[in-house]
């Protein structure tokens, strides 16, 4: 075989490698309790969560710093106090995965994320998504988010789940009867499945779409 034909196979294969690890859980325990409270419990400033876990307000502020910074959660709301207003955070998608693979409830947090987001936005869609998906495909989802600070849009976690073969035919359509929902993202993933290769053939009879 040609050395360079050689070369360049070891390192599709170590690109590849690299892209499939998921980052560690690098979160103390009190990130790890706020992160599980937020999941069960919808969006919550500061001052509440020190009160509600139980604990003291400084490190719960620096707590909720380091989740910001790390990407696991994001202020959604704005909650009034005394004729301020203060952020309300709830889970970012990387943090909606590490609860997810860390045990939680995905019956409690779809609730929550009904009752908090009624409307079918970005976070609303992607909770649905990933609260019906197998464990194998929320690690797959979760090796897109490196250990710095990137944001990864929904579309392009659509992108790559429909053309994940981490998935099977029918956890494809379960990811397109949630996705259809939403006219843009639904335009978006018809014309994935229709670039698609013979392996959906099978998916877009289903859902009727042609090639």
């Amino acid at each position: 075989m040609n050395k360079n034909n050689t070369d360049q196979n070891s390192s599709s294969n170590e690109e590849q490698t690299s892209r499939a690890q998921v980052p560690k859980n690098e979160l103390n325990p009190l990130e790890e309790k706020i992160v599980q409270h937020l999941a069960t419990t919808g969006p919550r400033n500061i001052n509440e969560t020190s009160k509600e876990i139980s604990a003291n307000y400084e490190p719960v502020y620096a707590a909720f710093y380091s989740l910001e910074k790390k990407e696991m959660i994001m202020p959604v709301d704005k909650v009034s106090y005394r004729g301020r207003d203060y952020d309300a955070f709830w889970l970012a998608e990387k943090g909606l995965l590490v609860v997810l693979l860390d045990g939680g409830d995905p019956d409690i947090i779809l609730e929550v994320v009904k009752e908090t987001f009624p409307k079918l936005d970005d976070i609303s869609l992607f909770a649905q998504i990933v609260c019906r998906l197998p464990e194998r495909a929320l690690r797959v989802i979760l090796s897109l988010y490196p250990s710095v600070s990137l944001q990864v849009g929904i579309q392009e976690v659509l992108k790559f789940l429909f053309m994940s073969s981490n998935l099977s035919i029918d956890e494809l359509k379960t990811l397109y009867d949630i996705v259809k929902g939403s006219p843009r993202h639904k335009q978006m993933a018809d014309e994935t499945i229709k670039k698609a290769g013979d392996r959906f053939e099978e998916l877009r009879k289903m859902i009727g779409t042609k090639s």
